[in-house]
């Protein structure tokens, strides 16, 4: 942990109901720093609920406050449309005699502390809250009624700056930098004045160049001469203008994409990457698929440090910082890449008009102004992230007014009815999503998008795909949760098919279904629910027709079910399968020939026979999630067991006591969640390189020897209560909080 770190951690300790404001310039690394206390489960408190909130310069009050009670699991408590006064209500009644911890990040607005002041309620429980700012009259408006602690986040000391800039830089190095380069790299990061965000702007472009003293030096010279030009713009507007200008020219459009998006908003990474491909942002390379390559992108994207990765590993979201996104904003107005289309516009708005025609645009607002403005052939894709129920109207317009669009996304845009006729006549859509919108049918005339390869309707009411879809032969992602096709012969035309999420058997024509699905041979993912055992001889037939390209199934039957779903040992050979999640189903034995897998989930299903044991020499399994599952009375790792496994838990099942673990076992194993009643405790003293244990509600160590080697343990009491363990060297456990 940093010492920039370790100053706000000891500010947190040492406050009870508290305000933390981290105050300083853009770039100087205050996201960073609370991101990593919010999310570093050792930090400072034992609170169990806590929530995150990112403060946009254009933020409402109504949005702050549901977002509130959607981290805290709660709900407005009112028949009516909420309002602001009843949301406030709702947020004080859900935090009430809780002890909660809020981070507001990137709090602009010097009023923001009043329309929230009172609704964080003191309840002297040692709650606290956090605040990022650039503004320092945030914090005296703070004072007026918290005990406030500022801390002034100062640039990066020298030894510092050139730590960071190695750590980027020379990633492939370990972060050690070579001799000849040290002098050079000096007067580079001098030039950043010890801002975290322009190092590692700076350092994502080197690490890209020929490690030669003389292309450094040039770089040097050419970095001084940008920094020279336009005193409008400070200093690190200008190093994130490097690091544009300095990214090839397949990059700039996918970086420029992100300003097709709302600020601070949080973007999958499946959704850019469609999205990319759709617009023909990705170049064809042999041997691989189109998806890989632009993952290739947002991996290097990543690796250039002009994108940040946000949520966890499983949800993995994108971002590009404040400084990032207004130069991104400028360069597609300039270039016509694109535009957010605002009807009001203030003067000191980041969005203006342009009068250079661009080719996408993305709204956030739903007014008279957008239903009137011109019909528009140059406009390619149009994204919408708009609160409310507009999406009857919009649909009815869109036809006529964007002829020619191929990305279409409604994703989150509330809506209770049918697609329209006309939407059919986008002959040009490649990509189109109802995700999370009510939707509730498709036209049969679906089948005139036959370009159309992206299909999202998760979250809808849409629960029958109609007739004529299986002609959508470029359709590569269907994404459905539990969808029906209107004739079995309409999922086999879809040949070109990658991914087909949330298929559901029908009670009659199953079989046929299956069948069906033997004639999409590409499958890299599919998801089927409801599958019986007396499909078992069916499913296993379409697996093998599947094997040569899937890498990810989900398959669940109907849970304690008479007819429920069973693997046994002439479950397939599927070399490529990476990720494998069972719901409902009875496990065997699982064939030696999935040797790449990598991740396993179950749930609601049972182990039986020697299941736990052909899991435990699968040699690639690096996670393994056991939810309500019956695993037995014992579970026993033996000696060099789960080789390569880094993440267990084992949750909810009911008849295991035992979990007994062999010396040598598990030995790559970091993180372990327990959440069942043990009759003795685990040997934990063999997981040697064990970075996280949590036990819920299930024994407590009398010899805490067995656990002095692991940096963080979590054990949760019968009543929620949370106790933190602490390793301090070799002293063992150093501090308890509870």
């Amino acid at each position: 942990m940093s010492n920039r770190i370790s100053v706000l951690l000891q500010f947190c300790v040492n406050l009870l109901h508290s305000c933390v404001v981290c105050h300083g310039a853009a770039g100087q690394g205050k996201t960073t720093i609370a991101w990593q206390l919010f999310k570093d489960e050792k930090v400072i408190w034992p609170a169990r609920d806590r929530a995150w909130v990112k403060v946009s310069k254009s933020y409402t009050v109504e949005k702050i406050l549901r977002d509130l009670l959607q981290k805290f699991g709660a709900q407005p408590n009112t028949a009516a449309e909420p309002n602001t006064d009843s949301l406030k209500t709702a947020v004080r009644e859900c935090l009430r005699d809780k002890r909660y911890v809020v981070f507001f990040d990137d709090v602009w607005n010097r009023n923001f502390w009043d329309d929230f002041e009172h609704v964080l309620i003191d309840d002297k429980k040692g709650s606290r809250v956090f605040i990022t700012t650039t503004d320092g009259d945030v914090i005296n408006k703070c004072k007026r009624s918290s005990i406030i602690k500022k801390h002034e986040l100062q640039p990066l000391t020298e030894n510092k700056s050139r730590e960071l800039f190695y750590k980027k830089a020379f990633s492939h190095l370990g972060g050690e930098c070579p001799p000849n380069l040290e002098d050079i790299s000096s007067e580079i990061v001098e030039k950043c004045n010890g801002l975290p965000l322009a190092i590692v702007a700076i350092g994502g472009v080197l690490a890209t160049r020929e490690e030669d003293p003389f292309v450094w030096s040039d770089f040097s010279k050419y970095l001084s001469s940008e920094l020279e030009k336009d005193p409008s713009l400070t200093a690190l507007q200008k190093i994130m203008g490097v690091s544009y200008d300095n990214l090839p020219a397949y990059l700039k459009p996918c970086l420029l994409y992100f300003g097709m998006y709302p600020e601070d908003y949080e973007v999958q990474g499946e959704r850019l990457t469609r999205q990319w491909i759709a617009e023909g942002f990705i170049e064809k390379k042999r041997g691989k698929s189109m998806e890989k390559v632009a993952k290739e992108y947002l991996t290097e994207l990543r690796r250039r440090n002009v994108v940040q990765v946000v949520g966890d590993l499983t949800w993995e979201s994108y971002q590009v910082h404040d400084v990032l996104r207004d130069l991104i904003l400028k360069k597609s107005m300039d270039l016509g890449f694109g535009q957010q289309f605002i009807s009001e516009v203030d003067d000191d708005d980041e969005s203006t008009t342009s009068s250079v025609k661009s080719r996408r645009l993305s709204t956030t607002t739903y007014s008279n102004d957008f239903m009137s403005s011109p019909n528009d052939p140059n406009i390619r894709s149009l994204l919408f992230f708009i609160e409310g129920n507009a999406l009857a109207e919009l649909l009815s317009t869109i036809p006529e007014k964007f002829k020619r669009l191929k990305v279409l996304d409604f994703e989150d845009v509330r809506c209770q009815y049918d697609a329209p006729e006309d939407l059919m006549t986008l002959i040009h859509l490649r990509y189109l999503s109802f995700k999370n919108t009510g939707l509730k049918n498709l036209p049969e005339s679906i089948d005139n998008l036959i370009f159309l390869e992206t299909l999202d309707l998760r979250f809808t009411k849409v629960k029958v795909l109609p007739k004529g879809i299986g002609k959508l032969t470029k359709l590569l992602h269907l994404l459905v949760e539990t969808g029906e096709f209107a004739a079995d012969e309409d999922i086999g035309g879809l040949t070109s098919l990658q991914t087909l999420r949330g298929v559901t058997l029908r009670v009659d024509g199953a079989l046929e279904q299956l069948k069906q699905l033997e004639k999409l041979v590409k499958l890299r993912v599919l998801r089927l629910s409801k599958v019986m055992n007396q499909h078992k001889e069916a499913l296993y037939s379409l697996l093998n027709a599947l094997k040569q390209h899937l890498e990810e199934l989900h398959i669940a039957t109907i849970p304690g079910h008479d007819d429920a779903l069973i693997f046994d040992s002439h479950f397939p050979d599927i070399p490529m399968l990476g990720t494998l999640v069972l719901g409902g189903i009875t496990f065997d034995s699982l064939s030696s020939g999935c040797k790449n897998l990598g991740q396993l989930v179950m749930k609601k299903g049972s182990l039986a026979g020697g299941a736990f044991k052909s899991i435990e020499d699968l040699k690639n399994l690096s996670t393994l999630r056991l939810f309500d599952t019956n695993a037995g009375s014992t579970l026993h790792v033996h000696d060099k067991g789960f080789p390569n496994l880094k993440h267990l838990e084992l949750s909810e099942l009911p008849q295991l006591n035992i979990f007994r673990i062999d010396e040598g076992a598990l030995p790559s194993l970091q993180t372990l969640s327990l959440d069942c009643i043990f009759t003795e405790v685990p040997s934990f003293q063999h997981l040697k390189k064990l970075k996280r244990l949590e036990v819920f509600n299930s024994f407590e160590f009398e010899d805490v020897k067995i656990i002095e080697h692991v940096p963080l343990v979590q054990v949760y009491d019968h009543e929620s209560e949370l106790t933190h363990y602490f390793e301090y060297g070799k002293k063992g456990i150093g501090l308890q909080l509870q």
